[in-house]
Order: structure tokens, then sequence, then C-alpha cells
């Protein structure tokens, strides 16, 4: 069975913009930092709560995350 796919995490972003954001851009940078971590022997970032950037729009959101 494929995981579940729909607009499930969209109806529940979409009701609380303020405070919900796409997790995918977040998640593709982590992997991107464990990446370089494991091959390059890179330092992993300290652990902390990724804030949401002020003035963000709903395309800056989907698109982009950073850890630094």
């Amino acid at each position: 069975m494929a995981p579940m796919q729909g607009p499930k995490g969209k109806l529940v972003e979409g009701k609380l913009p303020s405070v919900l954001r796409p997790m995918l851009p977040c998640v593709r940078a982590a992997v991107d930092v464990i990446a370089a971590w494991v091959e390059h022997g890179a330092a992993p970032p300290a652990s902390r709560t990724i804030s949401r950037p002020q003035g963000a729009s709903a395309s800056d959101l989907a698109n982009n995350c950073s850890l630094q």
C-alpha cells in the first residue's frame, strides 16, 4: 500500500497559516546537513527549533527553509 497522500496536511495548514508551515523544505535542508556531516565531517548544527521567518510569504515557506 502506498503512503497516504492528499490534501489532509493542506487542510490543517490552510486553517492555521500563521502557525504551521510545510515540512518538506525543512526536511530537505536537514537531509543535506546530515549528508554533509556523515560524508564530509562537517559539524552538525546545534539542536534547536527553527523559527518561522517574519514576513515570509506562503511561497517562501513552501519552497525554502534555512537551518542557519
